[in-house]
Formats: C-alpha cells, structure tokens, sequence
C-alpha cells in the first residue's frame, strides 16, 4: 500500500495537483518483524537459495500438481530470470523475445495488484501496476536462459497459440493467476514433497529445514545469487533484477557474490602467518 500511496503522491506532483510531495516530509522508521525484529528489506540468506536444477525440478513438481503444465515456465521466469511473483502474473505473450534458437529476452512492465479505486485516479487500473518503485512507463528487459527458452516455446505454442501480443503467458481457467489460490494448491504441495518438514518437530522449530519455508519470492533471490556467480557484472545485475540502486541491489546480494567468504579466511590466515 505505501508503494502505491507514494506513486499516487508522484503522479500528483507531476500533475501539479500538488505543491509538494508528502512522502519528502516523512520520517521513516525501520520497520521490523514481529517474530525476529528482522528489517522487511532483508539481505538474501544463502540457505533459502536454491540451485539451478532444484529451480527445474521444483518446476517438474509443480506440473504434476492440480493446476498442470501451464505452470512450469511460471516457475522457471522466477527462478531462472529473476522475476517477481507479481512481476511474473503480468507478463505479456508481447513481452516474450524468443528467436528459434539461443537464449531470448522478457520485456517487465507491469505488476498485478488488487488496490480499491478510492486510491487511484480514474484512469488507472486497479489490477494492474508499475514495476516496483517505478513509473507507470518503466520497463526493464531480463535474460532467457537458452536452457529453458525451449520450455517457453513450447508454453507459448500450447497455451498461447492464437493469443494476441496484449494476452497474458500465464492464465488459469482464463484469468490471471490467483498467487493465493496457487500457493495452496500448487506451490505448497510441490513444496511439501521436495523439501519435508522433520514430523517429528514442530513445524515453526527452529530446527526444521529451512527450505521447508521456501517462499515464491525467494526463486528471484536465486536467480539474482546465480547471475553472481556466473560472474556477470554486478551492475548489470542490478539492472536485471530492477533495483533503481546498486546500493540496494549489493545490501540484498553482497553476501552471495562468489568467493567472499574464501577470500576472507585467505587474509586472516596470511595475516595470522605474519604476527604468530
């Protein structure tokens, strides 16, 4: 709600019907969780980050659950091209570059958001937004990986053979994906069969698996963790994945840039090999 609220409050001000912005004269705090006292913009925890072929197979699992094959690229966008869940609901069959062989490109324009009207001027859609922390007209363009380019030709020749370019890719029953009603009936039965809680635990232990708690969003993080560790620039990075800064970008994903943690032990022991 506040991300809309300051984009309403933007749009005002480009639209003179404000002096100034409100949102410049507010103080905000850090807001924590209740559980964990946890900041809400977390750094990515290296544990809840899966590897390309878990990403794969966790697609696999999803197919095989009640909603059916359409869902498999729907999975693979977010955990191999770094694209929100949200991000994901609103992708346009227009939106896909997909060239006969190699890898393509998606084009991100929009979100699915469900935001009463009284917070909107009449000329904008309730069900659908702009990219996070962006304008109504931004976009960003993301990688296909050529490994799954295939499986998305072959979605977009299944589900979306007679579609016109302003169709969405990912429709169930004719209508955008319900990220609720997928969460319960797919995600967290394919969830549930790749990573098991211990039965023998109770399932909010701290003992328990963390991948057991796996979240859709956390598939961005994955991506976002194999973009490092291929060595892709990090600014390009942070373009792919949208964050407006690359301060942002490195907050979340600096601790999973490839080799930090070697390098480090590297020092301390020359350092140690020096004074002892």
């Amino acid at each position: 709600m506040v991300a809309d609220l300051k984009q309403c409050w933007k749009h005002a001000v480009v639209e003179d019907r404000l002096g100034a912005n409100p949102w410049d004269t507010i103080v905000t705090r850090t807001r924590t969780t209740r559980a964990s006292a946890r900041t809400i913009e977390l750094a990515a925890d290296a544990e809840m980050v899966v590897a390309p072929e878990q990403v794969m197979e966790l697609a696999d699992r999803c197919a095989s659950e009640s909603w059916g094959e359409g869902v498999r690229c729907f999975i693979l966008v977010m955990g191999l091209c770094g694209l929100r869940p949200n991000e994901a609901v609103g992708l346009l069959v227009g939106d896909v570059e997909l060239p006969p062989t190699g890898h393509g490109w998606l084009t991100v324009r929009r979100t699915h958001r469900q935001v009463p009207m009284r917070f909107l001027d009449p000329e904008e859609d309730p069900s659908w937004g702009p990219l996070k922390g962006r304008d109504l007209t931004a976009t960003r363009r993301v990688p296909i990986p050529s490994t799954i380019a295939a499986a998305l030709r072959q979605h977009l020749a299944e589900f979306c053979a007679d579609a016109a370019p302003t169709d969405l890719v990912f429709a169930h029953r004719g209508k955008p994906f319900d990220l609720g009603a997928f969460g319960t009936e797919v995600w967290q039965p394919a969830r549930a069969s790749m990573f098991p809680f211990i039965e023998s635990l109770d399932k909010e232990s701290p003992l328990q698996p963390k991948l057991a708690r796996l979240r859709r969003h956390d598939l961005r993080h994955s991506a976002c963790s194999m973009w490092l560790r291929a060595h892709v620039d990090v600014t390009v990075c942070q373009r792919w994945s949208g964050h407006k800064r690359l301060s942002v970008f490195l907050d979340i994903y600096q601790g999973l840039i490839p080799g930090r943690q070697e390098e480090g032990v590297k020092l301390l022991e020359d350092h140690l090999a020096s004074v002892v």
